[in-house]
This record gives C-alpha cells, structure tokens and sequence, in this order.
C-alpha cells in the first residue's frame, strides 16, 4: 500500500479531530495560503474554503464510522437471536 492510500485509510477510519489536524497540517504546511485583508493589515491565511472542504470531509468520516460500528453491533445482535431461534 502506498503512503497516500494507507493516510487515506487512516483518515477514513477515524474521527479523531487530532489525527485530521496533524494530517491538514502536514499535508498544507506552507502552502494554499491566501493573503487577507483584516481592515487593519494583511496578513496569511489558510484559505477558508480549503478549511471548509478538509474538516467537511473529517465529520463525514465520523459519520460513516459511526454507521459502520451500527451495522456491525445490528449484524451481531441478530446472529445472537437468530442462533437463539435455532436453539443454539
């Protein structure tokens, strides 16, 4: 496996907000950095969009997480009634 498709499977599988942040700031360290205006002075930034989509894409992560650990407890409860029915 390579190293973009073994963080992709960690990301995919967790929804832990460090590990999503440890990776952004990897993966973004330095760059899609955009200048803003604050009214003050200018300073850089993290493009906000960029932001929106990587985190957007962290809480569906832990949706689908979520989703998966639901299904796998509903599989085992009714493996455990089904055998119940067949008098195991």
């Amino acid at each position: 496996m390579d190293e973009n498709a073994r963080i992709n499977q960690r990301l995919m599988n967790t929804d832990d907000a460090m590990v999503w942040a440890e990776e952004f700031c990897r993966t973004f360290n330095g760059k899609h950095v955009v200048r803003v205006d604050t009214g003050f002075d200018s300073e850089d930034q993290v493009d906000p969009g960029l932001m929106v989509g990587w985190f957007a894409n962290a809480m569906q992560a832990g949706i689908n997480q979520y989703e998966r650990r639901r299904l796998r407890v509903k599989d085992e409860i009714q493996n455990i009634f089904e055998g119940d029915k067949d008098g195991v």
